[in-house]
């Protein structure tokens, strides 16, 4: 029901331009240069006229959201200006040959569809990784002075990936030196399926455990390099990890890739040392996650940035009856129910996923690029973690969270976004508790 009511508002658009064409261009559609433009012209202008004029108005309606900010979003995306002009062309093309070619050459002229929406998918793909490689270059001139490593792992990271061989690059490190949990660091290319994730625990549980400078592991379907970065006196700082499907996997160089590790250890020494001196400002002190100004401001930043087809998620969390344990079980308890649950979050979310803690027991988990699908599926698997993890109340029943999902658009601030979020999350309280409840717009 959900495609439907987002396929509403574009047979609207169509129908709305429909009637615009037979009102105001009855002419016949010609094969020229300037009935092209002014085909073009027509039909841009009209669903320009119906975005500015329907469109942004009615969803200022149902969001109570300021008409000015959608139609200031709305403006800036230049994205939409370049799909537009290529869907329009598309029409031309396909209108000409049905008016001048019949019916079946006209059927025919529909059969590059999927060769477009695939060439445009790689396009996209190729557009995103030429991106990436842009925002390591420039982090790396802004703050390389500053004595930030990640800019350069980032770097690294991108001069070592091969966008068509369906990889996906990690930088995995220990971030204090009495830690021997190696959490994910960098990520680039495609996000690990389950699969794969699996394969990587197996590789890096074995460098952990023993000496050797790489290991190789691998299923039927996938084949994941890891190689150590090790500092002078042997100790395991980090591991460099390459996922590829198997059929590409002997075209890796691992040379290169034992180079680069080596590479890496500097660097992971330096950020542990950067690291330990941001984190009393950047980190909460109790739980290791960060805290309410430092997620808040990611989120700020996240929120102000979302464009059409580029959205970001967010899950508010909130322990039951939190308080029963704190009461009944003593402060200390509460504290670690408190850690265990973060522990659990930063386990159960994807690598680039942002949690933080922002009061008592409420935590927020910050989704870049995530469908309000993709954020319910973490969110369950969230629930599910926390409900099975090993913390009880007094009376012996398990500590579980409820947590309100929101999806943000180009119009929401992110006080809007918080709303529905915590809106979503009191729906939850009172549906039940430990339960996953999505918001509505």
């Amino acid at each position: 029901m959900r495609r439907v009511f987002e396929g509403a508002p574009q047979a609207i658009l169509w129908l709305f331009a429909g009637s615009l064409h037979a009102q105001l261009y009855p002419g016949p559609i010609t094969i020229s240069i300037p009935s092209y433009l002014s085909y073009l012209a027509f039909y841009v202008l009209a669903i320009y006229m119906f975005l500015y004029g329907i469109w942004t108005p009615l969803r200022m309606l149902a969001t109570h959201v300021r008409l000015r900010r959608f139609w200031h979003n709305l403006s800036r995306d230049t994205r939409l200006l370049g799909f537009l002009l290529l869907l329009t062309s598309w029409g031309y093309v396909c209108t000409v040959t049905w008016l001048h070619a019949g019916i079946v050459i006209g059927l025919a002229s529909l059969v590059p569809l999927p060769f477009l929406a695939y060439t445009l998918r790689a396009l996209n793909e190729s557009q995103i990784e030429l991106h990436r490689l842009r925002l390591a270059r420039d982090a790396v001139q802004a703050m390389l002075g500053a004595g930030d490593p990640i800019p350069q792992m980032n770097s690294l990271l991108a001069s070592l990936h091969t966008p068509t061989a369906r990889e996906t690059l990690q930088i995995f490190a220990a971030i204090t030196p009495d830690e021997t949990r190696l959490a994910p660091l960098a990520t680039i290319g495609h996000q690990p399926t389950v699969e794969q994730v699996d394969l990587c625990s197996r590789a890096l549980a074995e460098l952990s455990r023993s000496d050797s400078p790489g290991v190789t592991v691998r299923n039927s379907n996938y084949t994941v390099f890891a190689d150590a970065a090790r500092s002078s006196d042997d100790e395991l700082l980090g591991v460099l990890i390459a996922h590829r499907p198997a059929t590409s996997a002997h075209l890796l160089a691992r040379r290169r890739f034992a180079q680069a590790a080596a590479d890496l250890a500097p660097l992971l020494r330096d950020f542990r040392s950067i690291a330990a001196t941001q984190s009393a400002a950047a980190l909460d002190a109790l739980t290791g996650l960060p805290n309410r100004r430092t997620i808040m401001q990611l989120l700020r930043d996240r929120v102000d940035n979302v464009a059409f087809g580029n959205p970001c998620a967010v899950l508010l969390l909130d322990i039951d009856r939190f308080k029963a344990i704190n009461d009944m079980l003593g402060h200390p308890a509460g504290d670690r129910c408190l850690r265990i649950i973060a522990s659990s979050i930063a386990r159960s979310i994807r690598s680039h996923d942002r949690a933080g803690r922002i009061g008592g027991e409420e935590f927020l988990v910050l989704m870049p690029e995530t469908n309000s699908e993709t954020a319910v599926t973490v969110g369950e698997r969230l629930r599910s973690a926390i409900a099975n993890s090993d913390i009880n109340h007094a009376n012996g029943d398990k500590v579980t969270a409820s947590i309100g999902v929101a999806v943000a658009s180009i119009s929401d601030t992110i006080e809007s976004l918080l709303a529905r979020a915590d809106h979503a999350l009191y729906q939850a309280k009172r549906q039940g508790r430990n339960r996953v409840v999505e918001t509505t717009h």
